[in-house]
């Protein structure tokens, strides 16, 4: 069993976790946090509305993708660590 393609992989769900982050922050960073209440903003209630959707929707994929890359990432290094452990007890 190779460890290095299992590595990879979670190499790629790590770089992925990222870029989702970092596109979460970038959407955040245009969020308009004003409280518009004058009839003719009804368009910019409308905007507010659609981008805090889909802030929430690419924030809910993050924290999955987080979980999933962080639990992935632990057992990734308990199978590294079983592996070493098991070859260190074995005699030369």
């Amino acid at each position: 069993m190779n460890m290095m393609s299992f590595a990879l992989g979670w190499l790629l769900l790590l770089v992925a976790a990222i870029v989702l982050g970092i596109y979460r922050q970038m959407l955040g960073s245009h969020e308009d946090e004003t409280v518009h209440l004058a009839a003719n903003e009804a368009a910019l209630v409308g905007r507010q509305k659609t981008l805090a959707k889909k802030i929430e929707s690419v924030g809910h994929w993050f924290r999955w993708l987080a979980l999933i890359t962080s639990l992935y990432g632990v057992a990734l290094l308990a199978a590294y660590l079983h592996r070493v452990w098991i070859q260190s007890s074995m005699p030369h």
